[in-house]
Order: C-alpha cells, then structure tokens, then sequence
C-alpha cells in the first residue's frame, strides 16, 4: 500500500515536473518572438512590477513631503506682510490673555 502511494506520488512528481520544464520553454521561445518582434522590455510582467514597487516606495515618501508643503502654502510671500500677520497673531493673543483675566477675575468676585 506505502510502495503504491509513493509509486502515484512519484509519477505526479515527475509528470509536474516533466510540465514545468515543457512551460519553460514554452515561456522562453514566447520571450524569443517578443524579442524579435522590438518590444521594450519594460513592459514585460516582471519590470511593471519592478515599477509598481518603486512607485509605491515613492508615493509613501511624498505623503510627508507634501503635508510639509502644505503648511508653508499658507504663508504671505512678502516679509512686510508676514511681519503684519504675525503683529495681528500677536494683538489676537493679547485680547484672548485680556479676556482670559477679565473671565478669572469676574470668577472669583462670584
């Protein structure tokens, strides 16, 4: 019964086997006739992958740059008028720190 059992393993190996080398070169004489026939080898399966692969890398690498980016879009392109804004910033935190003290102090007179 074991020696049956391997017996039929041992032919589907050697069957899979026998179709592996047979696909091989059946790919092989395919990438032969592309060849001939002048097409860019980047297109193959294999380099679009490649390609994937990189572009992928690359967008994960620019998700960061471009938040980066976006915090300088804001920004005035004179330094006269970023001066100004950051005056205005600054008369906006003294109002808030007036009211802030105006608040705690209307507290404890409660």
């Amino acid at each position: 019964m074991q020696t049956a059992k391997s017996h039929v393993i041992e032919k589907e190996t050697q069957f899979l086997h026998d179709k592996c080398k047979k696909y091989k070169s059946h790919v092989t004489k395919l990438e032969r006739k592309l060849t001939k026939t002048g097409i860019d080898p980047s297109l193959y399966h294999g380099s679009l992958l490649r390609q994937a692969c990189q572009l992928m890398e690359t967008q994960q690498q620019i998700g960061p740059l471009k938040e980066q980016l976006s915090s300088y879009q804001n920004l005035p392109l004179d330094t006269s008028l970023a001066r100004l804004k950051v005056e205005e910033l600054r008369q906006q935190v003294a109002a808030l720190e007036q009211q802030l003290l105006f608040d705690v102090d209307m507290l404890q007179f409660s």
